[in-house]
């Protein structure tokens, strides 16, 4: 049955939705209430109906918990399920047998004794909070609390831990637990404030394939650093800022998982935070193509929107690449609490962090969304270094696997010269780049991207002579060609004039050049010889080009 305003009202209940048509107008911005009573058992809705019960053989011990993730909170309870339109806040009621506890959201503000050995756990979060994150979890719980003081909060903050019974539990786990006062404490620093200071963070155990960041108490299989970070580092990025639809769920998993790298470089070490990366990149690599950006026709598919390698660990790699863009890491967390500040308590696409990084840093990221972001895939580099005459000059030529067809990215080159070392960075902007770089010491080798912060793979770095400059004016690179040709000159001038023929004399293209090196689109052009006639400085060269 179905009350408006205490008046019993007719309804239709069709496809999991519920339609309550009102006898008379309601003005808006009035409140509202209703009451809707229900029981029995829940359809399944996309092969999960939101309420487990499991038992965890090892330990004898039942567990009953929800999961409502993306989909499926509609199926244990009335709820709007729209991402766009939090619940300002909540009150969960749960009654049990007496001898067990029910977690819940917020704060548990009373425990009622009820007859026949029934107790009631009420639980109240004052917050807004979108509708999967609310959740409860029953079993014979132990009860193990610790307490976090992160800076700026007067008081300290409650961390409330529902774990299995057996007393071996806490005492395998009770380090892992210990380790959520830190995390409070760091997170809060690098991020904002933990938001939820005034009720609590908490666990609850349950037997679900990882962790589940409900607001306030995680659900979690287990304890370990890289999980319990991953799932608290969510209060942030996913339940205080939440994506504004699942296309941009990175907004949640991407920075959830890059707080993984955080947690080890901030509270292990820098060497834990490179292994942890590395296996980020290499997960990333796998995958050819697919964007992170979850495409509108895979809206519905939970496989796809928390795809491992694209959301969660493309997602993660894409912004430590974002941090390597900025080069300044205040300019970098600041735009994190920018962010987090801007969109509190609401919902947030890719482009609005986008935007807010633009505003913080000064620096257009437009074509670095439409690459990594929209755009499928990552380059592969081929380089070539020659050295001569205090010059080192180096080619970088990349391939795609996916949809982008070119990554246009800085590339750090690290040289190596008996026992001294140099990093440079590389603006690489096109395809086939030379880049010449005066440099005191004779190289031995070099190495591409030694921070390992790109997603990239590296086919060859060679050592062979580059092709010299045309009668000392000007260099034509790769010949034969493919689908580009870049033109270096020595000088830059506003006279240069670049004309392509074909073998019977045939005007192809002709354009002035006034920087020192451009680069020329020959895709499009039947394979052949082709004659490139040259005026530099008053002086007219020509030039056979083969085209593949």
């Amino acid at each position: 049955s179905v009350f408006i305003n205490n008046s019993l009202c007719s309804f239709i209940h069709d496809s999991c939705m519920l339609w309550i048509p009102l006898a008379n107008p309601v003005i808006s911005d009035s409140m509202v209430n209703s009451v809707i009573y229900y029981h029995g058992m829940a359809d399944s809705i996309e092969s999960a109906n939101g309420i487990y019960c499991k038992r965890v053989d090892s330990l004898a011990q039942w567990i009953t918990y929800s999961f409502s993730e993306p989909f499926t909170a509609r199926a244990w309870f009335p709820c709007k399920q729209d991402l766009n339109d939090k619940a300002d806040s909540a009150r969960i009621c749960i009654t049990v047998d007496s001898h067990l506890k029910a977690g819940s959201n917020g704060i548990l503000y009373s425990i009622d004794t009820l007859p026949e050995n029934k107790v009631k756990y009420c639980w109240k979060t004052h917050h807004p909070i979108e509708y999967y994150l609310i959740f409860f979890a029953v079993s014979d719980y132990a009860e193990y609390n610790i307490y976090a003081h992160p800076a700026g909060y007067p008081d300290s903050v409650l961390i409330q831990n529902y774990i299995y019974k057996p007393p071996e539990i806490l005492s395998y786990y009770k380090e892992q637990i210990d380790y959520s006062k830190g995390l409070m404490e760091m997170f809060s620093n690098l991020f904002i404030l933990y938001p939820y200071c005034d009720e609590k963070y908490g666990h609850c155990m349950a037997p679900l394939g990882g962790g589940m960041e409900h607001q306030t108490m995680t659900t979690l299989c287990l304890f370990s650093l890289p999980l319990t970070a991953h799932e608290f580092s969510h209060q942030w990025f996913g339940n205080l800022v939440t994506c504004s639809s699942w296309q941009d769920i990175w907004i949640n998993e991407g920075f959830g998982s890059y707080s993984e790298y955080l947690t080890a470089q901030y509270f292990q070490s820098q060497w834990h935070a490179d292994v942890l990366m590395d296996f980020v990149q290499t997960v990333a690599l796998e995958m050819d193509t697919g964007s992170i950006y979850v495409p509108l026709e895979q809206i519905n598919n939970p496989s796809r929107i928390f795809s491992w390698k694209l959301t969660y660990k493309k997602g993660a790699a894409i912004i430590h690449m974002l941090r390597y863009m900025l080069n300044n890491d205040s300019v970098f967390f600041q735009s994190l609490r920018n962010f987090l500040t801007a969109f509190a308590n609401s919902t947030a696409s890719g482009d609005d962090f986008k935007n807010i990084l633009e505003a913080t840093s000064g620096i257009d990221f437009d074509e670095f969304f439409q690459q990594w972001y929209y755009g499928e895939g990552y380059p592969k580099y081929t380089v070539n270094w020659y050295f001569s005459n205090d010059t080192l000059y180096i080619s970088l030529d990349q391939f795609t696997t996916g949809s982008t067809p070119f990554f246009k990215l800085p590339v750090e080159i690290k040289i190596f010269s008996g026992t001294t070392d140099t990093i440079i960075r590389l603006e690489h902007t096109i395809n086939y780049q030379i880049f010449s770089i005066s440099y005191p010491y004779q190289p031995d080798s070099i190495q591409i991207d030694p921070g390992k912060w790109l997603v990239k793979k590296v086919i060859s770095v060679t050592n062979n002579k580059l092709p010299e400059y045309h009668n000392l004016d000007y260099m034509v690179y790769p010949n034969p060609a493919d689908n580009f040709i870049n033109i270096i000159f020595k000088k830059s001038g506003s006279n240069n004039i670049i004309r392509m023929k074909n073998i019977n004399g045939q005007l192809i293209f002709e354009q002035k050049i006034s920087n020192k090196q451009v680069q020329i689109d020959v895709s499009y052009l039947p394979a052949g010889l082709y004659i490139l006639e040259v005026f530099y400085a008053g002086s007219r060269h020509y030039q056979k080009i083969i085209i593949l």
